[in-house]
């Protein structure tokens, strides 16, 4: 991000849709309390995959859930870990709230930019990065996702990490209706609200549209 960041912690999550299947990464735990923590992820996986578990799964899980707690640092906006398949592969989504940029025009994120509209934050940018890449001896094509509404004030950015189309495209319907469902309040207990995104960043007649049932 090209924007400095703001303490979530002067924000509140008034609503949000959070899928059952998310498993939502607390925020400042101790090092006893992230082994604590792991090993109950571990055992619930190993669990609700039945069949499809191997024994390699957790030394493989330990190291990226380990790590990933580890990141959270206090202010930090809410983090979920998703795992679409009965693999060792999660995909990550993460909930922040930046400074807004000294200048709007300037891309925040690279990739292609669709315009994209949520009930409870306003008008912002929907941005979708793809490469392709070798992974474990194959060839892939690997995607990561951004949502951006700006205030002038305020950045907020639903993000998620690189991963698999295969993988990405299981988790893009919760995933919208996680952002369509946002709703923030500041600290001065006011609704974030976004400003329409300058026309330099996306066309504004290229929208990007949920519809009921979808």
């Amino acid at each position: 991000m090209t924007v400095s960041i703001a303490r979530m912690s002067q924000w509140h999550v008034a609503e949000i849709y959070e899928p059952d299947t998310w498993l939502p990464v607390p925020a400042e735990m101790t090092g006893p309390e992230r082994t604590q923590w792991t090993r109950k992820v571990i055992e619930s996986l190993r669990s609700s995959w039945g069949g499809e578990w191997q024994d390699e799964y957790a030394v493989v899980l330990v190291a990226a859930l380990d790590g990933i707690a580890g990141t959270r640092q206090p202010g930090d906006g809410p983090l979920y870990l998703c795992w679409p398949l009965p693999a060792p592969m999660c995909m990550t989504i993460r909930i922040n709230v930046f400074d807004s940029p000294l200048d709007r025009e300037a891309r925040p994120v690279q990739g292609e930019a669709v315009y994209h509209e949520a009930p409870g934050l306003g008008p912002g940018v929907h941005h979708v990065r793809e490469r392709r890449d070798e992974i474990l001896g194959h060839q892939m094509d690997l995607v990561a996702a951004s949502f951006v509404f700006d205030d002038g004030r305020s950045t907020v950015v639903v993000e998620t990490d690189e991963v698999p189309a295969a993988v990405a495209n299981l988790v893009a319907p919760d995933l919208q209706r996680l952002v369509q469902s946002l709703v923030l309040r500041g600290p001065d207990g006011l609704s974030f609200r976004a400003l329409p995104p300058p026309t330099t960043l996306v066309d504004i007649d290229d929208r990007w549209e949920v519809k009921d049932g979808a």
